[in-house]
């Protein structure tokens, strides 16, 4: 059986969310730190949620996690849009998922 942690975003300061999120801070890993970051925000995590999911150089994975909590935001139909037509094949597959939600 394995063994459940709970977390949360309270015991992480807003800063080093966005550390981990850049890959800063490997103890944390970056999808996560999109997650909780989401969490901790609400709605005042869509500017650094639009920020992570169009960013090229971060990884292709927290670009993900980052597109897939966009689809809670009314406010990102329109990157979400931009975003589907991107080249990147999981990067449009996931924003055109989003944008269906």
């Amino acid at each position: 059986m394995a063994e459940q942690i709970t977390l949360d975003p309270k015991d992480y300061s807003e800063q080093t969310l966005k550390q981990a999120i850049n890959g800063e801070i490997p103890a944390i890993k970056p999808q996560l730190a999109v997650v909780l970051l989401t969490a901790k925000l609400g709605a005042a995590a869509e500017p650094h949620l639009v920020a992570s999911a169009s960013d090229k150089d971060l990884d292709v994975r927290v670009r993900l996690a980052a597109i897939k909590e966009l689809a809670n935001f009314e406010g990102a139909k329109p990157l979400l849009k931009t975003l589907s037509e991107s080249a990147h094949p999981l990067i449009s597959q996931s924003a055109s998922a989003a944008l269906k939600r």
